[in-house]
């Protein structure tokens, strides 16, 4: 499915504004404006409504987890929360799982992300991120499925977040987390590999976000 002209040229915008930030992210405003341009927000009763839009954007989360999935399955071969909490979105906008069910696996998956941050944090010379932020960024690419993601395309992002996402661990979307998982590091941390996060980002730019949208 061809992309629209106003997708078209703000993923070319981005990409010029990605080749030059100092840090090799994709700003948070940015991604908003992408998550707009994927479809129109609707909502019934605090929950999305299951349109192109949110369609788009559960998809786009999913991909970026599924870019992690490499690291994960090498810290925990085993475990499969992530892999479950995708296919749990997907079956819910299928209409193949119920609202609560979906809910409860967001809070579940969540609080597994919790222990095995804990349990890789505490191995031997264990970096400052680790894979556990997969399980936390599949949490949040369900609770896209479910409530969509936070975003208000026509006003900048609120002053309790950062250039590129939010401080709030429970706050950061899919694509954040998992860019600082392939890093191995958060934006403006000492020692972060720039050119490794900028490549994340370009992959998110010319791959990821053309895929979900030939999901509508």
């Amino acid at each position: 499915m061809a992309l629209p002209d106003d997708l078209t040229a703000l993923l070319r915008e981005a990409t010029k504004e990605l080749g030059r930030d100092p840090c090799g992210g994709l700003t948070l405003a940015r991604r908003q404006e992408i998550w707009s341009a994927l479809g129109p927000a609707r909502h019934r009763g605090g929950r999305a409504l299951r349109g192109p839009g949110v369609r788009r954007r559960f998809a786009l989360a999913a991909l970026c987890v599924r870019r992690a999935l490499p690291l994960w399955r090498a810290e925990l071969p085993n475990d499969d929360m992530p892999q479950r909490l995708i296919r749990a979105g997907e079956k819910y906008l299928a209409k193949r799982l119920g609202a609560a069910d979906a809910e409860a696996l967001i809070g579940l998956g969540w609080v597994h992300g919790d222990d095995i941050d804990g349990e890789l944090a505490n191995r031997e010379g264990a970096p400052s991120v680790n894979a556990g932020l997969v399980c936390h960024a599949a949490s949040r690419a369900l609770l896209v499925a479910v409530w969509d993601e936070r975003f208000e395309p026509h006003r900048p992002p609120p002053d309790w977040t950062g250039r590129y996402g939010s401080f709030d661990p429970e706050s950061m979307d899919a694509s954040y987390l998992v860019a600082a998982v392939v890093t191995g590091s958060w934006p403006n941390q000492e020692n972060s590999d720039v050119e490794k996060r900028r490549a994340f980002w370009r992959w998110y730019l010319r791959k990821a976000v053309p895929r979900a949208w030939a999901v509508g």
